[in-house]
């Protein structure tokens, strides 16, 4: 086969030769005065309707956050208006908005635990997706993954939302978006890399274009399928992400991609020729569609010489070769979102950076010049120009000695109408509505409880209660009417029950001009870790709100002793806050919880929890241990043992514990408070080894943390 000089099959050549010169055709036929003059006409309609007037009021602003950093990379936030240049398609642009966000930098330190969620804080923090590849890193590197994971969540501030998620399809280690940070580091724990040595799949991971050229391997099926889709895998979900967080604005939107990434030659010169080429494409236009940006942390570490020949295997390229082609794929990817890519060895000093970009940046807005038109751009198309909706952007600074760190470019698609109207609301929907976002709606102030309880063991179907407190202004002479929807997503946005209320209740006159009412319901659900998306709509307020709260259902089949989560019941001089449909989770809990996390000395608080036995468990006492301890310390300031013996767990196989706190003798701070249940079953003998006196321990417990304030 002939080739031109810098190698490419002449056949491809050709085939690019012959798709211009059908445009070309085209084009010529629908000139005016060669073609028909109906279709000519059209074409210049079409042309001549972006010069039309655009109306700034129906154009999206478009935003932009650009970081800027001095020589030794300190952030600059002193610059004004008037020291930005933003270039479309290097035409200047007048910024219309113009802001510099300075977020307090959080120290690290572990996170509180946080059982009761809510919306407050729904448009204020920054979205973090944590990305933990385990498919294509090794297990050598699950140390630094973890290290580097754990620093960014311990260096968040309360109202950040962040998601993780594993590269596998192990919905394990997966996290809806939340604030629940606690919960969040436990499932890095969990985290364990899964590659144990480097492979190479030779004519599918690693190919040789030319020869692939030759034989036409382009056009075959891929050797590998589950390689292939592993490949592709991190830019798909790249994708997926960006586009469900695109529609939120005026938010600083990370990924933080931490692992290897996959291997193998992924950005070509020609991604219009395979789809799998196409994936990187595909996911940097989504970033830098929705403004996020994308940092990488590889815990490979550089790459060392002495490297080459690996394996000793055929191959047009080395291992230090095709590992390069990775980290440069996944460093180019960074920086065109406005990112960066570095190496694990500096893993923590890379999250300290990544926090102080995204606390310290300038947010730009500008409307975006008309779109050209849509004739050209599919003639550009259909000539295999995969960029032909892709306009240019850049931001720099007159100021000399800063360099600013924005996005790249953006996609037509993506400029669209603010003031698009919708049709009437159907009745019910509203609710639905208020769930069905990433994030949840603040519009009506909603705090949220969720508590699992054993329920029935043969269908493990067990009862969770859902205390809801809305903050609401009275209506004079008009009782309160509210709705409720619940819905119960599962990690990776899997939806598996769904729960409608309505509520109707007239309070009692109070003197304070807002309101706060209980809303109690109950969910019943399977085993498994759930993010319960609450949606109230208020008569009231007249308005709709949303609150999200995770929450873990035990397998209470398999456990031999298990307990449910804990209930605080609090009893102050103030007047008893109004609740209603209360009868649905009075079998459950033993008094109306309390959503309340911050006391005072004088306040009268109980802690409450059940405590279960399994029907194989031996018949033994159970030790429950409530303990109060200062945060940060192991050490317990405060602690009560109770001894329950086999017979109190005769009838329904579990004991209610209830505890009073002593909250007057702890003087004011933050505390965890843990309940702590343990079973001392004697140790069976083994045949093989004479038995040895000792005793095997099941354990259960349940923690939160609370704080004293002080008078």
């Amino acid at each position: 086969m002939d080739e031109d000089v810098d190698g490419r099959p002449m056949r491809r050549r050709l085939e690019r030769f012959t798709r211009y010169a059908c445009v070309l055709l085209c084009v010529f036929a629908l000139t005016p005065g060669v073609g028909s003059s109906t279709s000519g006409s059209r074409v210049d309609a079409d042309l001549a309707r972006p010069q039309l007037p655009v109306f700034r009021s129906g154009v999206q602003l478009m935003e932009v956050d650009a970081v800027a950093t001095d020589a030794q990379g300190r952030p600059v936030m002193d610059l004004t208006k008037e020291e930005f240049e933003l270039l479309d398609e290097g035409q200047r642009q007048e910024i219309a908005f113009f802001a510099a966000v300075s977020l307090p930098i959080q120290a690290p330190r572990p996170p509180v635990l946080r059982d009761v969620a809510s919306n407050a804080f729904a448009e204020d923090g920054r979205l973090f997706v944590l990305v933990l590849d385990d498919i294509h890193s090794l297990r050598a590197t699950t140390p630094v993954i973890k290290v580097a994971a754990r620093r960014l969540v311990e260096r968040l501030s309360p109202q950040d939302q962040v998601a993780v998620l594993w590269m596998s399809t192990d919905k394990g280690g997966a996290f809806e978006f939340t604030t629940n940070h606690s919960a969040v580091l436990a499932a890095i724990d969990d985290f364990a890399a899964r590659r144990a040595a480097v492979e190479r799949f030779a004519g599918s991971l690693f190919r040789d274009p030319e020869v692939e050229a030759a034989e036409g391997e382009h056009l075959r099926p891929p050797k590998d399928v589950q390689k292939t889709f592993e490949r592709a895998r991190p830019f798909n979900m790249i994708a997926d992400l960006c586009h469900a967080v695109a529609r939120i604005p005026r938010r600083r939107k990370a990924i933080v991609y931490v692992g290897q990434g996959p291997t193998g030659q992924l950005l070509t010169d020609h991604p219009q020729a395979s789809r799998e080429g196409l994936e990187p494409v595909l996911a940097a236009q989504a970033a830098r569609r929705a403004n996020v940006a994308l940092y990488v942390i590889d815990p490979s570490g550089p790459l060392k010489p002495g490297a080459e020949g690996y394996l000793d295997e055929p191959g047009p390229l080395s291992f230090r070769d095709l590992a390069r082609i990775r980290q440069d794929t996944m460093a180019t990817f960074g920086m065109a979102t406005g990112g960066f890519w570095g190496t694990g060895i500096r893993a923590v000093d890379l999250v300290d950076r990544i926090v102080t970009e995204t606390s310290q940046y300038y947010l730009l807005g500008y409307y975006p010049p008309p779109p050209t038109s849509r004739v050209l751009r599919w003639f550009k198309e259909f000539a295999g120009n995969p960029w032909a909706r892709f306009r240019s952007l850049e931001v720099r600074t007159t100021r000399p000695g800063v360099t600013i760190r924005a996005r790249k470019g953006y996609w037509q698609d993506e400029v669209r109408p603010d003031n698009t109207t919708t049709g009437p609301v159907a009745a019910g929907t509203v609710t639905v509505r208020a769930v069905a976002n990433v994030l949840p709606q603040s519009a009506l102030p909603l705090r949220a409880l969720a508590v699992p309880f054993r329920g029935d063991v043969k269908a493990n179907v067990h009862p969770v209660a859902v205390a809801i407190e809305v903050t609401a202004s009275p209506r004079e002479g008009q009782p309160e009417r509210a709705e409720v929807f619940a819905a119960a997503v599962e990690p990776g946005q899997t939806l598996r029950t769904t729960h409608r209320a309505t509520a109707t209740f007239r309070a009692e006159a109070s003197r304070t001009p807002v309101s706060r009412y209980l809303l109690c319901e109950r969910l019943d659900l399977k085993p498994g870790r759930y993010q319960l998306r609450l949606g109230v709509q208020s008569l009231w307020a007249q308005t709709t709100g949303s609150v999200y709260v995770d929450v873990t259902v035990p397998d209470y089949r398999k456990d031999a002793l298990s307990m449910s989560g804990l209930v605080l019941d609090h009893q102050s001089s103030r007047a008893p806050m109004p609740a209603a449909r209360t009868r649905t989770i009075a079998d459950l809990v033993p008094a109306l919880p309390s959503l309340a996390r911050a006391f005072t000395a004088a306040d009268a608080v109980w802690v409450a929890a059940d405590i279960y036995r399994g029907p194989k468990a031996p018949a033994a006492p159970v030790e429950v241990v409530t303990a109060i301890g200062r945060e940060g310390e192991s050490d317990a300031v405060w602690h009560v043992r109770e001894t329950f013996p086999p017979s109190a767990f005769a009838v329904v196989q579990k004991v209610r514990v209830r505890v009073p706190l002593p909250l007057a003798t702890l003087g004011p701070g933050a505390y965890r408070l843990r309940v702590t249940a343990t079973l001392n079953a004697p140790a069976e003998p083994s045949q093989r080894q004479p038995s040895r006196p000792g005793a095997a321990s099941l354990t259960a417990h349940r923690e939160m943390d609370i704080t004293i304030e002080a008078r």
